[in-house]
């Protein structure tokens, strides 16, 4: 799966560039994690960790807002008329909301978690590789 020991998002070019990496890891990482995590090094930079799972997170938060605006379709003949425009609007902003903002969350989700796991690693003695190694995990 791995070229020397990097996933295939922090060596993007050998795995034909930013889109195909992106798959391949996220494929790594969801369906074959054992594999997957053995590919993770001990590389510190966490910049394309962290851009991979930003990227991922974000991309599932606008998946399921656009999918919890399909579920409200079927509400709309129980609605009244005034009631029809307002759930509408809503939704389609809280769409474009997510499609602009939804990062934001994403990214503080990770390094709060991160931080966390990292703190109970800490205490039952698991953290030999430092913080930055945790956080790449966690993204």
């Amino acid at each position: 799966m791995a070229t020397g020991n990097l996933p295939p998002f922090e060596d993007r070019e050998a795995y034909g560039g930013f889109f195909p990496a992106l798959l391949q890891t996220w494929v790594g990482a969801c369906f074959r994690p054992t594999e997957f995590f053995e590919s993770v090094g001990n590389s510190q930079d966490l910049t394309p960790a962290l851009l991979f799972g930003v990227l991922v997170g974000w991309i599932s938060v606008v998946i399921g807002a656009a999918w919890s605006l399909v579920f409200q379709a079927p509400l709309i003949p129980m609605m009244r008329q005034e009631e029809i425009a307002g759930a509408l609007m809503g939704g389609v902003a809280g769409l474009a909301y997510v499609g602009l903002f939804g990062w934001l969350p994403v990214l503080l989700g990770i390094l709060i978690s991160g931080v966390i796991v990292h703190l109970f690693l800490m205490l039952f003695g698991g953290t030999n590789q430092g913080l930055t190694m945790t956080l790449r995990v966690i993204s």
